[in-house]
């Protein structure tokens, strides 16, 4: 038996059609109130709260000031230990309860959302990456502070850890897990020397690789009659699809993907084949 509950009649309606819909409308309880005052029952045994993110048409950014916010709901917490809590995947690490793990979730490369569990909907780790993938579900956990990653020059292939692992700061665990290095210390991109199946990240593998100077990058691009399929960056000003203009490209040629990046904190290029899928 499920019971929902909200403040706002409009919302009980459209929760009420989404649930006849799935086929769970017979089995729950629509209650117009303020769920952090509300009595629950005995049975209630576990809750899941999605706070208002737009106060009075605007967007906000901190759990202090959601509808309703953070003390609110931790106080509702106390009442009822077993909950999650949907948050804004840009929630601020010190808004964070130290009791609480927190799982952020992506789908299509994008980091969606994040989920506050709290009691004994935790699962034990401290923080979570999960990725949706159509029917399949995919999660990296980490309960302890991952041994620091290498810093190494690029090698045979660049990986790019999806974006809830880069949110939920498992990047390090990602690479001990992949044999990789980072390229830099600050930069979300690992290399390794060989290939690991993995649903966390996206790699390619490299061509070339040199301190960054567009007439250099200009010329290698012709050397290998590159056709440009795509630029990337971290750590870097420039804007991917203008920059792309400036570079010398082969319609017919070789399909290259440039990474614009830092290497020891120094501007880099890296030339990349085929996305490797």
């Amino acid at each position: 038996q499920l019971l929902a509950i909200d403040l706002d009649p409009v919302r009980l309606l459209l929760a009420d059609h989404n649930l006849r819909v799935a086929g769970g409308g017979a089995l729950t309880t629509f209650e117009q109130a303020d769920w952090t005052h509300f009595p629950f029952p005995p049975s209630v045994e576990a809750a899941f709260a999605d706070p208002g993110r737009r106060v009075e048409g605007r967007r906000v950014f901190t759990l202090h000031e959601t509808e309703p916010a953070l003390p609110a709901i931790l106080a509702v917490q106390q009442r009822l230990p077993n909950l999650g809590v949907k948050v804004m995947p840009g929630v601020a690490d010190n808004e964070i309860p130290e009791y609480a793990e927190v799982e952020f979730i992506s789908e299509g490369g994008t980091c969606k959302e994040g989920v506050l569990w709290f009691g004994a909907l935790r699962t034990g780790a401290a923080r979570s990456a999960t990725l949706v993938d159509g029917n399949t579900v995919h999660t990296l956990t980490s309960d302890a502070v991952a041994p620091p990653v290498p810093v190494t020059a690029p090698r045979a292939f660049l990986w790019e850890p999806d974006a809830c692992v880069i949110r939920a700061t498992l990047v390090a665990q990602l690479a001990h897990l992949l044999g990789a290095s980072q390229i830099d210390a600050q930069i979300a991109y690992l290399s390794s020397d060989s290939l690991t199946a993995t649903p966390f990240a996206r790699v390619w593998p490299i061509l070339d690789h040199a301190p960054f100077n567009l007439k250099e990058l200009n010329r290698r691009l012709r050397a290998m009659e590159a056709r440009v399929e795509a630029v990337k960056k971290r750590g870097s000003p420039i804007e991917p699809e203008s920059f792309r203009k400036r570079l010398k490209s082969h319609p017919k040629g070789r399909p290259v993907t440039v990474f614009i990046t830092r290497h020891h904190d120094q501007p880099w290029m890296i030339l990349c084949g085929e996305e490797l899928r």
